[in-house]
């Protein structure tokens, strides 16, 4: 509703300003003359019109040209009025030129037509300037659009509805459910939209899986089964790195091609939402229409559509990446199992009284540089586990040929390479020399009955090691149940334990409980003679660590070898 308030005091009409004015704000008290006055006032993003008592226009900033189609300099000398509603007439303002004439304030919103010929809405405010007798000798006007103020209030109507509807979609969607429930949710979200006829869920990754619905015309959409992304995606994961996009369906669109997607055909534009997690694309939401104006279609729609793909991320994005990731490490493991990208290096096993060496560990070294327990983890947690050991294992056991035929060779074995024993033996069966299987510490068994007997049953002569005891509990129950010929200490243990009486008097109880069930230790990380010196006075018979030889080529840890005699293996 238009109000109006009282202007009290008295103001020096904008009109009769003096040409300078000195103020103390000023610097060095410059003047400020009418070329400034009108420079400030053309700055302002509000309309400003200054006139007559009368309501004669004697200025107009230059943001008016944004309200009226006619040049500023023809308002000179019309009605106020006409400058804010051209074609209106003063009448139409009598309420406001009633308030000001009473030395009030008017303020309201009017409809103006705009220079397009559209009508647009401004807040006004017009406003008496007095003289030194207190009469209203001029009239400023000022005017704020509010066009899209207004318009977006009835978007925010419009949205607050399509949200409910959204939210009622979302409601039943539940953390625990599958990604294709998940996925079912948003696509049925998505055609709920006005216009959006078409819709899919992507998620990158093997096979690039789609979840989807199509509609054709009246019937209700129907929810696709999860399949094969037939469209091309690799232009799409490339897209979706820059976030959300529309595209008119056409030959060069990814669901336009002909004969890719059947269900997308009639569709004549699509909304692309990336469906993200930790910053990086994982999949797509993608909404489609059949509507003649497509690409408007989709514009009015696409900020539902990104609503729904923030949703989507939060709900499928941690899935989604886990596939991608298990895509990209498969990958990665078949390309060093294709490339044999990866070679073996051997450690020494040496009696401590003398450092001969009585045996070596087979490691295995990336070409790519990443940390052997990595790729071993990772290939273990995308299926790929046994396939990487079977292959660094028969890589070791022909790059030890050229070592001492009576030193053993010690390799790493998974409890689930153990259990596939099958596989295991046709690799060992060509072995030339004394065997040792480490299971290590930090491998979980979930099945020791089913590990013995695999261990039991296996065709070649071997003896069994627990690798790394010491760093958690599941060693002693290994040792235990396993009972291996040999137990090697972790590096943990040793380390300082020279000067570490509660190391000493650990190692000094595995010592014990090792003597009584028929065990040796070896010592991992041995690093300096003091270390060793402890170790000996324990009661140790072997070690292994740099202080005997680092990781190291088979032609190096053969000449190692030569230098001493190794004597008798450690004894049981």
């Amino acid at each position: 509703m238009p109000t109006s308030r009282k202007r009290p005091g008295r103001v020096q009409p904008l009109a009769e300003a003096p040409a300078e004015v000195t103020d103390a704000a000023t610097p060095q008290g410059s003047a400020l003359d009418a070329d400034l006055l009108r420079a400030a006032l053309d700055q302002a993003s509000e309309s400003i019109v200054i006139a007559d008592s009368t309501g004669r226009i004697l200025f107009a900033n230059e943001a008016i040209q944004r309200h009226v189609a006619r040049p500023r300099t023809e308002l000179i000398g019309r009605h106020f009025s006409l400058a804010l509603a051209d074609g209106d007439e003063p009448s139409a303002y009598d309420d406001i030129s009633l308030a000001v004439s009473r030395g009030d304030t008017w303020s309201g919103v009017r409809t103006v037509k705009l220079p397009d010929g559209s009508r647009g809405e401004v807040q006004l405010v017009v406003s008496p300037v007095h003289d030194g007798a207190g009469r209203v000798s001029n009239v400023i006007a000022v005017a704020r659009d509010i066009s899209l103020e207004r318009s977006l209030e009835g978007d925010l109507a419009q949205a607050i509805m399509v949200h409910d509807g959204i939210l009622t979609t979302l409601a039943q969607v539940d953390r625990a459910e599958t990604a294709d429930s998940q996925a079912a949710r948003l696509v049925e979200g998505l055609v709920g939209l006005e216009g959006i006829t078409f819709a899919r869920v992507i998620s990158f990754g093997p096979g690039d899986l789609a979840w989807g619905v199509a509609a054709d015309g009246d019937d209700a959409p129907s929810l696709m089964a999860r399949g094969p992304m037939r469209a091309p995606v690799a232009a799409l994961r490339r897209r979706a790195r820059f976030g959300p996009w529309i595209e008119p369906v056409g030959g060069s669109s990814a669901f336009g091609r002909v004969g890719r997607d059947p269900e997308a055909s009639g569709i004549t534009a699509l909304g692309y939402m990336p469906l993200v997690h930790h910053g990086s694309p994982v999949g797509l939401l993608v909404g489609g229409t059949s509507t003649i104006d497509g690409p408007a279609t989709i514009k009015r729609n696409m900020r539902w559509i990104q609503e729904l793909g923030t949703v989507g991320s939060a709900l499928l994005g941690p899935s989604f990446a886990d596939r991608a990731s298990a895509a990209d490490i498969r990958s990665t493991i078949e390309g060093v199992l294709r490339d044999r990208s990866f070679r073996s290096v051997f450690q020494p096993i040496v009696r401590l009284r003398d450092d001969a060496v009585i045996g070596f560990e087979a490691l295995t070294r990336f070409d790519d540089g990443v940390a052997p327990d990595v790729h071993f983890a990772e290939a273990a947690a995308v299926g790929m586990g046994i396939e990487l050991e079977l292959a660094t294992l028969r890589s070791a056991l022909a790059a030890a040929a050229p070592l001492p035929r009576d030193t053993f060779l010690s390799v790493n074995v998974s409890p689930a390479l153990v259990l596939d024993r099958t596989r295991l033996e046709v690799v060992l069966r060509d072995a030339e020399r004394a065997i040792v299987l480490e299971i290590t510490e930090r491998d979980p068994v979930d099945d020791y009955a089913a590990l013995r007997t695999a261990i039991s049953t296996i065709v070649a002569p071997l003896r069994w090691a627990i690798d790394d005891a010491g760093a958690g509990y599941a060693s002693l129950r290994h040792i235990i149940e396993l009972r291996p010929q040999f137990v090697k200490l972790d590096r943990q243990l040793i380390t300082g334990i020279a000067l570490d009486p509660a190391r000493q008097a650990l190692v000094a109880g595995l010592l014990h409980f090792s003597r009584a069930v028929g065990t040796t230790l070896i010592a991992e990380g041995v690093e300096t003679a003091a270390e060793r010196a402890a170790l000996q006075g324990l009661g140790l018979v072997a070690g292994q660590g740099w202080l005997f030889g680092r990781p190291a080529s088979p032609g190096t840890a053969r000449a190692l070898a030569r230098r001493t005699r190794p004597g008798e293996t450690p004894k049981r």
